[in-house]
């Protein structure tokens, strides 16, 4: 996909550069060596866009398939955290309703020394009426 080659812009820009006394022309041999070399070197380059192209498309291919990929990752890893969070609070939360049926059940069912206390003061108050009635 080489362009045309302009021999004249080539041949007035080295007359720009060169010498004051010193010109070429375009029967000289030194064009056709240039023109020449911007033949080969324009056929290297439409190679190495064609392989740059090719790889080009590969890389964008396999761009897509790790982009997938990281995809389908980040969404097990989401989806794994969401049921671990879920089952932490579950188990945080039976844990919580344990202890709090611990302690009301704790609250409401005297201890041994409350029946102990309870069971006196019936007694006082079964003395107190066979005193009285008895």
């Amino acid at each position: 996909m080489s362009t045309p080659l302009d021999t004249q812009s080539i041949i007035d820009e080295t007359n720009r550069v060169l010498v004051k006394d010193f010109r070429i022309d375009p029967s000289d041999p030194i064009v056709a060596n240039v023109i020449l070399n911007q033949v080969v070197l324009g056929r290297y380059i439409d190679e190495i866009n064609q392989t740059l192209d090719i790889h080009h498309k590969r890389l964008l291919k396999a761009l897509e398939t790790e982009e997938e990929s990281a995809r389908r990752i980040a969404s097990k890893v989401i989806t794994q955290s969401a049921d671990y969070l879920t089952e932490t609070i579950k188990a945080s939360s039976q844990s919580q309703e344990e202890q709090l049926a611990t302690k009301m059940e704790t609250n409401r069912a005297p201890s041994h020394w409350a029946q102990w206390l309870y069971g006196l003061a019936g007694l006082g108050i079964g003395v107190v009426i066979s005193l009285f009635f008895g």
